[in-house]
């Protein structure tokens, strides 16, 4: 494990010490990328935000932090848009440097919520499914036995289906197995969106660790 890969380590695990994040910065700079260095020295120092023009060099060149390009519509702690919001776009706010926050729809984190896990100190994902088209068996979600199907405005809305492998990391609601699901039984809507975003979170993790993307 490089100096580099140590540092992020460290910031993923402590993501409040914005002393490791200028310590990342110092490497790179030594390692050629004095870009991003300076993007996370003034992020973190808050000098980021708005359209202030002497961030065009950073809005030209950010996706190289995001790969593959072109699929994250990027914004700052300052909601500094980078791109457009759409279905096929992994929506990410940056904060002090890093990756912070993540609104895409399942298929999206599924794809790429590892990586995004081990290369930034993501703390949420809020998944805006309207209806997903993952239909493996697994788990459906229903509140008060009505499956969630419609958007919420405060919170994006809920898959219905999801992959079996969420099951360890959902801690809410009430389990039956029926026809070979696993379904999940809420009493209100909100607790099981964020019952479902935060297993998202926890299995992204584990898949980037277990993929060796992460010590």
């Amino acid at each position: 494990m490089s100096a580099g890969e140590k540092l992020l380590e460290d910031i993923i695990a402590n993501p409040d010490d914005n002393g490791l994040r200028l310590i990342y910065a110092d490497w790179l700079e030594e390692n050629g990328d004095e870009e991003r260095a300076e993007f996370i020295r003034a992020d973190v120092g808050g000098l980021v935000g708005g359209y202030d023009p002497a961030l065009a060099s950073w809005r030209r060149n950010v996706a190289a932090w995001f790969p593959p390009p072109g699929l994250y519509a990027v914004r700052n702690a300052g909601y500094f848009a980078l791109g457009d919001y759409d279905g096929d776009r992994v929506a990410v706010l940056v904060a002090r440097g890093f990756a912070s926050r993540v609104r895409c729809l399942l298929a999206k984190w599924l794809e790429h919520g590892p990586a995004l896990c081990a290369a930034h100190p993501i703390e949420r994902v809020t998944l805006t499914d309207y209806r997903p088209s993952l239909r493996d068996e697994g788990i459906r979600v229903y509140v008060n036995n009505v499956e969630i199907a419609h958007c919420n405005p405060s919170y994006g809305s809920l898959p219905i289906y999801l992959p079996a492998s969420f099951g360890r990391y959902l801690e809410g609601g009430s389990r039956y197995f029926p026809s070979g699901y696993e379904d999940r039984v809420y009493d209100a809507e909100a607790e099981a969106i964020e019952d479902v975003c935060r297993a998202a979170l926890l299995r992204a993790r584990a898949a980037a660790k277990a993929r060796g993307m992460v010590a």
